[in-house]
């Protein structure tokens, strides 16, 4: 999406147009818009963090008898026994 919105920075074409030629909606392209414009303030206040995400570095998993995991909002996952189940299995839900 951010192309596209590079694209509607170049002048060569309307929201409208961009939005019609790549089946969005108009709102969704200005949503990303705004995405767009909020990313490229952080980068130019935070030289050191380019991206908004954290990369998240991790050791392989040897022993699957206890897994968890605790996520930024609080929630937890605790997997028991697992020495049965394909992780890549769980990861993948679909």
């Amino acid at each position: 999406m951010f192309t596209l919105v590079e694209q509607y920075l170049s002048g060569t074409q309307t929201v409208e147009e961009i939005s019609k030629e790549n089946k969005i909606l108009s709102s969704k392209f200005k949503y990303w818009q705004g995405i767009y414009y909020t990313t490229n303030n952080r980068r130019k206040r935070n030289k050191k963090s380019p991206s908004p995400f954290t990369e998240i570095k991790s050791q392989p998993i040897t022993n699957y008898r206890n897994i968890e995991l605790e996520y930024p909002n609080g929630v937890k996952l605790r997997l028991s026994d697992t020495s049965g189940i394909d992780l890549k299995s769980l990861i993948h839900i679909v």
